[in-house]
């Protein structure tokens, strides 16, 4: 276990840290206002929700870790797609990738100037920016698993805090999220959420690993869209059986039995189609044929949590994630060291290589979920010691990802975000017992 004084002293930073990535309205930031990332996501407010909720389900009495939880999902309805908009990407029941609002930060000039910066160069590049300079605006929906994550988060929250107000006006929120799911993210009519880019001038990628070369075969070929990865499933498969036991308390019995049966299919067909019987590991994607994107990469750890995979395979998938090529002295990788695609250098390190707070803290979370405490507690152990590194040696600190070369040296990521929204609320959650 990481020495008393490093977990004392990162919890510390996380619990100042984590009133900088909050706001006092809208929830949990990526990364305070004036950085780059200092607005709602989807994605990553409801993981940063899910850390923070499994701290008040140890600490009952932090009730007040439940006010940004609460703030973040309502914000996230409330912009809840309505039409079908491919410059947006939204659709009906879609939950956004990012929302900005070039006033929000009126009384912070480092922050709006900042918020300005960033819609100057998106709209350059025809990313959905509107309005006039000074008041501009930009909703764009562009990710496929903030619509599952919000689901799963959703009805956690709700079955922990058995709110009836808060129900009553998420209800629909929630029908119209499995709606898109049907009627949008499955576009094969097979039970996987896919994604392809309306807008190609944004994001290509729509997973949180968003980079334009995140998502290739080890030869470095694009799958064929639109594409279902890996990971999104779990957080569907989650959603499916958290939204059903919430329904099934709250009357609606036959709404359950349906999502119920949603998730046993989805189950069922996931564990076929993507596992790679000679990697012991499941496929980073498929693609519009569901041929595997066969790729050893750290996404398949969050399946764990999930419940996704079948019990037969959780020791197969704890023991690959544990193997030197992917687990380093300081975390797992998000690429397998034995990929041709494998970098140690940025920019190409960010999502193929390089090593990411929150990714292993999902996995070591899923991990302690399903027994495997002693795997989980290395991670946890060889994440705190490279983070306590870098705050001693750098001054860097809840860091968005860092490197570990191939001789297990560690360094910054030059351009890593930091404190990082979903960094502040791992770090939180490992650390506090």
């Amino acid at each position: 276990m990481a020495a008393a004084g490093v977990i004392e002293r990162i919890n510390g930073i996380a619990t100042e840290d984590l009133a900088k990535v909050t706001h006092p309205k809208e929830g949990l930031l990526a990364t305070p206002p004036d950085q780059n990332f200092g607005v709602l996501f989807g994605r990553d407010g409801t993981i940063s929700s899910e850390f923070l909720m499994d701290i008040y389900e140890r600490h009952p009495e932090r009730v007040e870790l439940l006010k940004p939880v609460r703030n973040t999902l309502i914000t996230l309805a409330m912009f809840q797609g309505r039409d079908v908009n491919p410059w947006r990407e939204e659709e009906p029941g879609k939950i956004f990738h990012e929302k900005r609002q070039e006033d929000s930060y009126r009384d912070d000039e480092i922050a709006f100037k900042k918020g300005q910066e960033i819609l100057d160069r998106l709209q350059a590049r025809d990313w959905p920016v509107e309005g006039e300079r000074g008041k501009r605006f930009m909703l764009y929906d562009g990710s496929v698993d903030s619509t599952p994550l919000f689901l799963g988060a959703t009805a956690r929250y709700l079955l922990l805090t058995k709110s009836v107000r808060l129900f009553k006006y998420l209800d629909p929120h929630i029908r119209m999220g499995f709606d898109w799911v049907k009627n949008y993210g499955d576009t094969h009519g097979d039970g996987y959420i896919r994604y392809q880019a309306k807008n190609r001038h944004a994001l290509l990628n729509q997973g949180w690993k968003d980079s334009s070369d995140s998502i290739e075969d080890s030869f470095g070929k694009r799958p064929e869209e639109p594409i279902a990865l890996v990971e999104v499933q779990g957080y569907l498969f989650n959603a499916y059986l958290r939204a059903a036991e919430l329904y099934r308390q709250t009357g609606d019995v036959e709404y359950a039995k349906r999502l119920y049966e949603n998730a046993g299919a989805l189950k069922t067909r996931f564990n076929e189609d993507f596992w790679i019987p000679d990697e012991n590991t499941f496929a980073h994607a498929l693609d519009s044929k569901n041929r595997q994107v066969m790729e050893v990469v750290s996404n398949s750890g969050h399946l764990l949590a999930s419940g996704i995979v079948d019990k037969s395979k959780e020791p197969l998938l704890v023991g690959r994630l544990m193997m030197p090529d992917l687990l380093t002295d300081y975390g797992i990788r998000t690429l397998s060291s034995q990929s041709p695609r494998f970098s140690d250098k940025e920019p190409s390190a960010y999502h193929n290589g390089a090593v990411w707070p929150h990714d292993n803290a999902l996995i070591s979370r899923g991990m302690r979920m399903r027994g495997y405490s002693l795997e989980a507690q290395i991670i946890e152990d060889r994440i705190l010691t490279a983070q306590d590194i870098l705050a001693t040696q750098y001054g860097r600190h809840d860091e968005e990802l860092f490197i570990v070369d191939r001789n297990n040296n560690l360094r910054p990521y030059a351009t890593s975000q930091h404190p990082q929204g979903w960094v502040v609320t791992a770090n939180l959650a490992i650390t506090t017992t």
